[in-house]
């Protein structure tokens, strides 16, 4: 399968409490294909939850193909993480952080860009829906 020119990924965690029932939303859009993905990773901080849509996302994009993206999430402390602005002091996060990191190498391009939460509309919906599927 020959390699997609330029994706992007909105990813958003979700949870009820912090920590609390959490889940994530992943929207990947690959020239005119969307892809969307949502699940229920149990209880969990907002943090490991936007990660987890980070690593779901990563490994959704790969496996189409994709070798240049642009990554979107409203959670500035992971975008600054990722981009290696801050340091990942808790060690659960640091482990998640290291995963996506190996993920991102795959890729010949990768970009983590900060945005609102009003521009990942359809990504927070389905984060909200993998919070909310945990009976």
């Amino acid at each position: 399968m020959a390699k997609e020119p330029k994706a992007v990924l909105e990813i958003d965690g979700a949870c009820s409490g912090n920590p609390g029932p959490a889940g994530y939303g992943v929207v990947l859009q690959v020239n005119d294909e969307t892809y969307t993905e949502s699940d229920s990773i149990g209880p969990a901080t907002n943090n490991r939850a936007e990660y987890r849509g980070l690593i779901a996302g990563l490994g959704l994009a790969r496996d189409k193909g994709v070798d240049h993206l642009t990554v979107k999430s409203d959670s500035e402390l992971l975008i600054r993480q990722m981009n290696g602005e801050y340091r990942v002091r808790d060690t659960y996060l640091r482990a998640l952080r290291q995963e996506a990191t190996k993920l991102a190498l795959e890729f010949e391009t990768i970009v983590f860009e900060w945005v609102s939460r009003e521009e990942l509309g359809r990504a927070h919906e389905l984060a909200r829906l993998g919070r909310d599927s945990q009976a």
